[in-house]
Formats: structure tokens, C-alpha cells, sequence
């Protein structure tokens, strides 16, 4: 069978075809790690969404992966809808952090992403140089 290449037509049949990273997502896709508590490491392909306030996992059914905290989060995008996903700590390593962050824990993300970098993880490690901007970032921290 022949590579389809996506186009506007025809990226709904690829994505059947072949579940590799869309080409507009991959100067913004970066490898990474998630480092389990009994030290094993998993390896994963993240994506930097700018318009996102929080970072997202995508659910494996390996709880290793990840931490619960008993809490949730809601999603909203550029519809109506609004999505209440599960919060979860994972140890994430990149290229810019090596920390346990707070993410949510959600069914689907796009084809061949198992996390998705949003402002609330992204900022801790690039601080915005205006301080009116960075108030307006809203952090989550919990203890449990």
C-alpha cells in the first residue's frame, strides 16, 4: 500500500493507515523520560502546546507510570465542553527538567504523543520576564 502523505482530505485515512507523529506537531515533539519510583525509565514523545494551561498524560493502563492524587482537573477547549480528567504526579525528565510534576491523566492524545507540555510545566523552567503574565499562570501543588 502506498504512503499517503496528509493533506486536509486525507489525514483522517492515514491516521488509520499509520500511527506516526503528524508532520505539523513535529518541530514542536521532543523524546523524553518518565522516571517510575522503582527506578526503572520509561521513554515517551512529548508535545509543547503554548495554549495549553495544563499538562496532559496519556492513560496506558501502567499505573507505574504515574502517581493519583485523589484530585481533578477541568479541561476546556475552544468548544463548550468541558472534560474533568484525573490528576497525576509522574517524574518527568526532558531536556530543560528533571522533577515530579502534576499532569492529567487523559484517554487520548494525537497520534503517536504520550504527553502534552503545557505552561504549568513549561514555566517552571522558562519564567516569563513579566511578572503581571506570570501571575496570571495559575500553579497547582498538592501533598499527599
Amino acid at each position: 500500500m502506498a504512503q499517503l502523505k496528509p493533506t486536509a482530505v486525507n489525514t483522517k485515512q492515514m491516521e488509520s493507515i499509520d500511527k506516526t507523529i503528524h508532520p505539523l506537531f513535529t518541530p514542536y515533539c521532543k523524546p523524553a523520560k518518565i522516571v517510575r519510583n522503582d527506578g526503572s525509565v520509561k521513554q515517551i514523545q512529548t508535545l509543547r502546546d503554548t495554549g495549553a494551561m495544563q499538562s496532559l498524560l496519556k492513560y496506558t493502563h501502567n499505573s507505574n507510570d504515574y502517581i493519583t492524587t485523589d484530585e481533578t482537573r477541568l479541561l476546556k477547549g475552544i468548544t463548550t465542553n468541558t472534560l474533568t480528567v484525573p490528576l497525576v504526579q509522574v517524574h518527568l525528565r526532558t531536556d530543560f527538567i528533571d522533577e515530579t510534576v502534576f499532569c492529567g491523566l487523559v484517554s487520548e492524545l494525537p497520534d503517536g504523543i504520550d504527553f502534552l507540555i503545557g505552561n504549568n510545566i513549561w514555566l517552571t523552567a522558562h519564567p516569563l520576564p513579566d511578572e503581571v503574565i506570570e501571575q496570571a499562570i495559575t500553579y497547582t501543588f498538592s501533598c499527599s
